[in-house]
């Protein structure tokens, strides 16, 4: 999903895995339409989307527990079959060829789709899918002189609710929607529950007032511009000194009760020395020019994604750490400092935001941990430090699909999920406990575990670590055997490495099997096959009659 609009259907991404819990009908609670372990298939594909089930737990390669291989039902079906993956196929080398063949068809730089219709913007409204009753979830609101509301933040929902209370629709909401039903009402198909104006983000006013300006200083931080109907507008210009411009909002005895920061680019719609009611617009951001939908390059993007690579330093969007309310703490070092503040606990996180860069919250906003508060491209290392495992992965499947989609070419999850599984295979020690590894080793979690495990037994304490992501060549080079690794890159490093610590390889992998020039451990060149002797029944007695 992305915002209103289904990119993939949930039926399509579930087909031919199997199911981690019960499926069970939301209309009748006591019927199950799948039991756990159960294939998904065509059919109970198509019920599960009939029935507006939006989200099922299936077994994945990015959950497998087992170091060397994944289990039949986290795989699914073998595409090539249309039946359960059989045990040895090499899903790895499946994946990789998945994956590299559709790279031939990718453009090597930005891939422009087209003109201006491509920059078609969202439709300006939210109309109900369902009926039901409404809650408001974050939402910040203020109530205008027509007893209308309008949403003061970008952060908040609509969910709409069914009769026993279950959530049927959740809609986010843009700051600025003119609200058209109130929290609590209940709302039929169709019906029209909020808009906006596409163009622009109004900065609204929380409180009734006189206007006052602060460091709205003509050519230093604001100049005027003639707007479309030939009418004057002061716009806040991008500015170099340790200057805010914003807004007073003060009360009759002339005491300031609301102060709002005005972004560089938005137009100011007041004056000074005006007096404004509650709801009152203060002034207006432009919309960013709706995504275009043009991709920084199909091959080098997908690259970018599986080699984990850090956007450019300029580039980089901030995230909020913890969840928490916004607030202003003025400048530091000619930095704007922006503080997350959680109220139960209390915790306070500070960010320091260059002059120039966009900000995408507000001060009195909510800020969910790992939201976006400013503009810029996420960073996959910060995914993973702030949400975790699941989060980075969904992130990284999402994004290389995106490019892949935008071609035309479809690739199976599953494909891309054995692939970033191997990424996210070590872990980094923050605290060696009473175990035998060092204060910043990069460990293979298995190996972590087993020896917590062992350590857990003695009585001692057991490490600490935090999982790190590697991209696709240094997890490559990472890998437990050294034949491996020395005939893919960096062969004398790795074979002087080896033979200092004495590693000894088991050659449990392709690459090592190949270049030994044994069997690969795959198909019938698994040891469980190898090892069969085969007694042909009855021969032996056969040939004493005929003796």
């Amino acid at each position: 999903m992305e915002g209103d609009n289904e990119i993939v259907p949930l039926r399509d991404r579930i087909i031919g895995r199997y199911s981690t819990d019960d499926i069970i009908n939301p209309s009748n609670p006591s019927e199950n339409v799948l039991t756990s372990g159960s294939l998904i298939t065509e059919e109970i594909a198509a019920e599960i989307d009939a029935l507006g089930i939006t989200r099922v737990r299936v077994m994945s390669p990015l959950s497998s527990r087992i170091k060397n291989g994944l289990t039949a039902l986290e795989y699914g079906i073998d595409p090539s079959t249309n039946s359960l993956v059989k045990q040895g196929s090499s899903v790895g080398i499946i994946a990789a060829q998945s994956i590299g063949e559709p790279g031939t068809q990718l453009t090597m730089r930005t891939f422009h789709i087209g003109g201006i219709a491509s920059a078609g913007r969202e439709d300006p409204v939210i109309n109900i899918r369902k009926s039901g009753r409404l809650k408001f979830i974050g939402l910040r609101l203020v109530t205008l002189a027509n007893d209308q509301q309008v949403t003061l933040n970008k952060t908040g929902s609509i969910q709409v609710l069914d009769a026993d209370d279950r959530i049927v629709d959740d809609y986010p909401v843009p700051a600025g929607a003119l609200l058209h039903f109130k929290d609590g009402d209940t709302v039929e198909d169709e019906a029209l529950l909020a808009q906006w104006d596409p163009y622009n983000i109004p900065i609204l006013s929380e409180k009734k007032g006189v206007i006052s300006f602060e460091d709205m200083l003509p050519g230093v931080t604001t100049k005027v511009e003639r707007d479309a109907s030939g009418g004057r507008s002061m716009v806040v210009i991008e500015h170099k000194e340790d200057l805010n411009p914003q807004v007073i909002v003060k009360d009759t005895s002339g005491n300031p009760i609301a102060t709002y920061s005005v972004p560089t680019g938005a137009q100011v719609a007041v004056d000074e020395g005006t007096r404004i009611d509650a709801g009152s617009i203060i002034a207006k951001t432009p919309r960013q020019a709706s995504k275009t939908q043009d991709i920084t390059g199909g091959l080098p993007r997908v690259a970018e994604l599986f080699e984990a690579r850090r956007p450019k330093e300029g580039n980089v969007g901030q995230m909020a750490k913890i969840d928490g309310i916004v607030s202003e703490a003025g400048t530091l070092r000619s930095k704007k400092r922006l503080l997350v503040t959680n109220e139960e606990s209390g915790q306070v996180e500070e960010h320091l935001i260059p002059h120039g860069k966009h900000v995408l919250v507000q001060p009195g906003d909510f800020a969910q941990k790992g939201q976006l508060i400013t503009e810029g491209a996420k960073d996959p290392h910060e995914i993973l430090e702030i949400l975790g495992p699941s989060a980075v992965q969904e992130y990284l499947i999402e994004e290389i699909q995106k490019v892949y989609r935008l071609q035309g070419v479809t690739i199976n999850d599953k494909h891309l999920e054995v692939i970033i599984s191997r990424m996210l295979f070590k872990v980094r020690i923050t605290d060696p406990g009473d175990t035998e590894f060092f204060w910043g080793d990069q460990i293979d979690r298995f190996a972590f575990m087993d020896s917590n495990e062992s350590i857990l037994e003695k009585g001692g304490k057991p490490a600490e670590g935090e999982p790190i992501l590697l991209g696709i060549t240094k997890a490559s080079l990472e890998t437990d055997s050294f034949i491996s690794a020395a005939s893919f890159q960096e062969t004398t490093r790795v074979l002087t490495n080896a033979a200092t610590i004495g590693k000894i390889d088991e050659l449990k992998g392709f690459k090592e099997n190949v270049i030994m020039g044994h069997l690969i451990p795959a198909g019938t060149g698994l040891p469980k096959w190898r090892r069969l002797k085969i007694d042909t029944l009855g021969s032996a007695n056969a040939e004493e009659k005929t003796a």
